[in-house]
């Protein structure tokens, strides 16, 4: 068979680690990244997965300055003039080549680029050694890309879990079915489809959205290549497509700025706005009177808030749990609470497997976030379920300390956690207040009891909670009006014989809706 020219990439990269190595030995590139990796500042940590997170198309803006089908297309190639107008311009992140043969990339190209921009940096080259991802992490990358055809799943699952331990993104690049599905397997929390053939560098631009379909809901989906015109990005968006690399498009622009807020549809009227909210947390302009560093230092907790709010709209959160069959999922897909929880929990009666969970998730709509509940699991049992089921958020139900939560935190980058408190005198608040979950959840006893307790507890509470223990469509907007909770949190009450019940869930919802919750805005997040 005739080599292609991503073998010839292929193989050239295999020459460049070698060259490396004998400057910078593997052992020595992976202390240093390492190094870098605990110097790394939680609200850094998966910067690209965050910041492609949320509704509405995101785009990486890519800097590259040749490439083997268009030859050379920037001359100058002011590449950090560039990437701040992007910056300026709206996008998400930052794709940069540092292909050095046939794109003319430069390692020192990523490096400065990420010391400059605020966004996170793509390094986009062609991943063939572990040595290329250590190699990312001290340049100061926030996400690799690793190429499904390059790859067995094997080791493309080993090379996710090296990005996670170093805190970085896998964009992981498929080209057809088997490797969209591929990638889901190996855990891929980032799925692009690259609309060129990188064999004949041949473009298809329904490519990405054909394949939308065998990808995991919860990952990201990004479409590559061949996006010209805002009507492309249009029908990325008809397809449920999350982001869109584009890389030629804006480097032949006259007015880079311009031409992504075009791509976007955005007006001059909302250039402050909407082209704004990819790089900030999320809230309108006028409250966002914060300089770089106070940017950078955006609390998780309250990015993990703001992502629910956007996404259902609910005044007040809901948390429906027990989700065991396609029924149950059809009911929630009905009324749309912010989060499905599935029981992780041997013994219980709601307790389901991994893989039925994650059967269950593919049929979740994309706005309802998925949750694993667990009773002092520990982290590795954590980690198989994240893995297995295509979780990003764990409620921990039974005596979970903080140093558990913080190795949780640790271990599975990106991971949002809800702790719940057994709630029976003051003390058990001021411990739900000091918690580094992202989330602390309100209820009788560890576990889920179906119980209430002594409300006037939590009159002084000053941290967003979800509440829990006793709940029905009769009590609930009561405890809504007198507690303000940011969520609620239901299970047993909405079953009939022990299953979920549609008129159930119905009524508690509207219940909800109905509420008068008087707290307007969210609550400040204690660290």
């Amino acid at each position: 068979m005739a080599e292609t020219i991503l073998d010839q990439l292929a193989d050239y990269a295999s020459y460049r680690v070698r060259e490396a190595e004998k400057k910078l030995p593997l052992d020595e590139i992976r202390r240093q990244a390492e190094e870098a990796a605990k110097k790394t500042p939680e609200e850094k940590r998966i910067l690209f997965e965050k910041k492609l997170s949320g509704d509405g198309m995101h785009l990486i803006c890519e800097c590259k300055k040749a490439s083997p089908s268009k030859g050379l297309i920037s001359p100058d190639f002011p590449y950090l003039k560039i990437a701040k107008s992007y910056e300026e311009g709206g996008a998400s992140a930052i794709s940069c080549l540092t292909e050095p043969k046939w794109f003319l990339g430069k390692k020192e190209y990523l490096k400065e680029i990420a010391e400059s921009a605020s966004l996170p940096v793509l390094r986009k080259d062609f991943t063939v050694d572990p040595y290329m991802i250590y190699e990312a992490k001290i340049l100061g990358a926030s996400a690799v890309l690793l190429i499904c055809s390059l790859l067995s799943e094997e080791t493309l699952r080993e090379w996710i879990g090296i990005c996670d331990s170093l805190g970085l993104s896998a964009l992981v690049e498929a080209h057809d079915e088997r490797e969209v599905e591929m990638a889901g397997r190996a855990g891929a929390r980032v799925i692009g489809v690259n609309n060129r053939n990188l064999k004949d560098f041949t473009v298809d631009i329904h490519n990405a959205g054909r394949l939308r379909k065998y990808a995991p809901d919860q990952a990201i989906f990004v479409a590559e290549s061949g996006i010209h015109t805002r009507e492309d990005v249009e029908a990325l968006e008809a397809d449920d497509i999350h982001a869109a690399l584009i890389g030629e498009q804006l480097m032949r622009a006259e007015d880079q700025k311009e031409e992504i807020r075009q791509l976007l549809g955005l007006t001059l009227q909302q250039e402050s706005g909407q082209a704004n909210l990819s790089h900030t947390d999320g809230r309108p302009k006028e409250n966002q009177d914060m300089d770089q560093k106070e940017k950078e230092a955006v609390n998780p907790k309250k990015i993990f808030l703001q992502d629910q709010t956007e996404k259902t709209g609910n005044p007040v959160k809901i948390k429906i749990c027990g989700m065991q069959r396609p029924s149950d999922i059809e009911a929630v897909n009905e009324v749309l609470p912010d989060w499905a929880g599935f029981i992780f929990v041997p013994g219980r009666r709601r307790h389901i497997s991994y893989e039925k969970a994650k059967e269950l998730i593919a049929g979740l709509d994309r706005r309802i976030e998925a949750v694993g509940v667990f009773v002092n699991a520990g982290t590795a049992e954590i980690k198989k379920a994240v893995q297995a089921a295509g979780i990003r958020t764990v409620q921990l139900h039974g005596q979970e300390t903080e140093e558990d939560i913080r190795e949780l935190q640790t271990s599975i980058p990106g991971i949002r956690i809800i702790k719940a408190f057994r709630i029976e005198k003051a003390e058990d608040i001021a411990a739900a207040e000091k918690s580094s979950a992202d989330l602390v959840l309100l209820d009788h006893g560890p576990g889920g009891t179906g119980q209430g307790f002594d409300w006037s507890l939590v009159k002084s509470m000053k941290r967003p909670f979800l509440l829990a223990g006793g709940l029905d469509s009769e009590n609930v907007d009561r405890a809504i009006e007198s507690l303000h909770p940011y969520g609620v949190d239901v299970s047993s009450s909405l079953e009939t014989n022990g299953q979920k019940d549609p008129e159930k869930i119905r009524s508690f919802a509207e219940a909800v809706r109905n509420a008068k919750n008087r707290v307007e805005q969210l609550p400040d997040v204690r660290n």
